[in-house]
C-alpha cells in the first residue's frame, strides 16, 4: 500500500484521538452513516507509544574513540538529548547506558559531562522527531488503513479489520512489534477496543491486550494519573488529596 500522508488530528482536552489518514473508499453521507455504525462493534485499537523518540530521531550509534584517534574497547559512547530551559540546557532522555552512570532527566548538562565526560549531548529537534513519526506512520499503513497521531509520541492503527489478513492477534501483534524494533524504535504497544484506552495502557508500560470493553474498567482504575495526560494542576491537585490512580 502506497503511503499517504498523515496530520496529527486536533483534538479537546481529554478527547479520543481522531482519524487523519486518508482510506480508498469515497466517504458520502450514506457509507459514513452505514461504516460507522458497522464499525463501532469492530474496532480494535493498537497503540504504538515511542517514550525514547527524542533520543532516537536525533542520535546515531558512535564507536568509542581513543584520544589519539583510534577505536577504544569501550564500544558505542553514551548519548543524551538536551533541552534549553530558562537559559539552562538540561538533560531531556538519556540512553541506558548514560542513565546507568547517574544522568538524569532534569540534570544540567554540565553536570551530566562532568559525571560521565565521554557523553554525547544532542540538541532537541521537534522537526526530526515529527519526520520520524510520519516515517514511522507511512510503515503502519501496510496493516491498516486507519492510522494517527495520538500526541507527539503515539501512534494509533485500528487492526479489527487486519486480523484475518495477517494470520490473527497474536500474529499481528508480533509483525508489528517486531517490524517496529526493526526501525530502531523502542516502542511499547497496547491493544485495545477504544483509541483513548490504548493509548493510556501504552503510555502506562503495561503490555495489554484487551479485547472486550467490558474488561477495560478493571485495568484502567489501576492507571497512574501521569499515564492519562491531564493538565499538570489537575494532576497535583488529585496527588495532594492522595488520588494517584
Amino acid at each position: 500500500m502506497g503511503s499517504r500522508a498523515c496530520r496529527p488530528p486536533v483534538m479537546p482536552r481529554g478527547a479520543a484521538p481522531t482519524l487523519s489518514c486518508r482510506s480508498g473508499f469515497t466517504r458520502d453521507p450514506v457509507q459514513a452513516d452505514l461504516f460507522g455504525r458497522a464499525a463501532a462493534t469492530e474496532r480494535l485499537w493498537f497503540c504504538v507509544w515511542l517514550p525514547n523518540l527524542p533520543l532516537e530521531a536525533v542520535c546515531r550509534r558512535r564507536h568509542g574513540m581513543s584520544p589519539a584517534g583510534g577505536k577504544s574497547r569501550a564500544g558505542p559512547l553514551p548519548q543524551a538529548v538536551v533541552e534549553e530551559r530558562r537559559g539552562v540546557h538540561r538533560i531531556l532522555i538519556a540512553d541506558a547506558e548514560a542513565t546507568k552512570a547517574g544522568v538524569t532527566p532534569g540534570q544540567a548538562a554540565n553536570a551530566a559531562l562532568a559525571l560521565l565526560p565521554t557523553l554525547q549531548l544532542e540538541e532537541r529537534s521537534p522537526p526530526k522527531e515529527q519526520r520520524a513519526r510520519a516515517a514511522l506512520a507511512a510503515w503502519l499503513e501496510r496493516f491498516s488503513s486507519f492510522v494517527s497521531f495520538a500526541g507527539d509520541d503515539a501512534l494509533l492503527l485500528e487492526i479489527a479489520g487486519s486480523l484475518r489478513l495477517f494470520g490473527g492477534l497474536r500474529a499481528l501483534r508480533q509483525t508489528l512489534s517486531k517490524g517496529i524494533r526493526g526501525l530502531g524504535f523502542n516502542a511499547l504497544p497496547a491493544i485495545a477496543p477504544t483509541p483513548l484506552a490504548a493509548t493510556w495502557l501504552a503510555r502506562s508500560g503495561r503490555r495489554a491486550c484487551i479485547r472486550d470493553e467490558n474488561d477495560l474498567a478493571p485495568v484502567l482504575r489501576r492507571l497512574p494519573l501521569d499515564a492519562l495526560r491531564w493538565p499538570a494542576d489537575l494532576s497535583e491537585a488529585l496527588a495532594g488529596m492522595g488520588v494517584t490512580t
